[in-house]
């Protein structure tokens, strides 16, 4: 390979049977966006695409012949003038965001919750570290089975993602502690969507007579 080739960006995308690369592929637009805990994974990608029909999405991205894998999901929607064809894509993430349960865990492991919760959702998972054991742990529909997950990861210091294959992580981020990155050489752009807030402290107090009593307690 020259090494021109790894100054020239490269992707493939299969929708569904298809598979799309350069120089055939006629895309002019492709964004992916991947997040650790909610919200969803998401692509766009749009372009001469033909006819796309409901199926599974996955892009890879790199340079000349050198690509990874970043992005698996599925079709969510498409837009068509009949020419250029839009299509959306949300990972498989979503099938954690659209899930709500009630659930009572009793004296379980984070790992051993969110194990669990990923297959009544239909969620393959990777790597999953046990975390904490909960002496008691209720899914209310409140949340979505995404956001538990992702509290139950903070709760153990444990951070939920969707790998390129498509599989639920929840894992100790590796790495030092403190690392320095500088806009413009590491980052090229940023958004600050929220800020994950320690679990605050609980004061529990016993019953006293004044419980049985009113103001009869002395």
């Amino acid at each position: 390979m020259k090494w021109e080739s790894y100054l020239k960006p490269s992707y493939s995308v299969k929708l569904g049977s298809k598979e799309l690369k350069p120089p055939k592929a006629r895309i002019v637009y492709l964004r992916v966006e991947l997040s650790a805990g909610p919200p969803t994974d998401c692509a766009v990608i749009s372009g001469v695409l033909g006819e796309v029909r409901d199926g599974e999405v996955s892009v890879e991205l790199g340079y000349g012949d050198l690509r990874v894998p970043v992005f698996s999901g599925v079709l969510d929607r498409v837009v068509s003038n009949g020419r250029v064809t839009r299509v959306y894509a949300l990972g498989v993430d979503i099938a954690l965001t659209r899930l709500r349960v009630n659930l009572v865990y009793m004296d379980e492991s984070v790992g051993g919750i969110v194990k669990d919760l990923a297959s009544r959702a239909g969620v393959s998972v990777g790597k999953v570290e046990d975390g904490l054991t909960l002496p008691y742990y209720n899914t209310g529909d409140g949340l979505n089975v995404y956001e538990h997950i992702d509290y139950l990861g903070l709760l153990s210091n444990l951070y939920p993602y969707i790998d390129e294959h498509g599989s639920l992580n929840l894992i100790k981020p590796d790495g030092a502690e403190v690392t320095e990155i500088k806009y413009g050489r590491d980052v090229v752009e940023y958004e600050l969507l929220g800020d994950r807030e320690p679990p605050g402290v609980v004061k529990v107090y016993g019953e006293g007579a004044a419980s049985f009593k009113g103001r009869d307690a002395t």
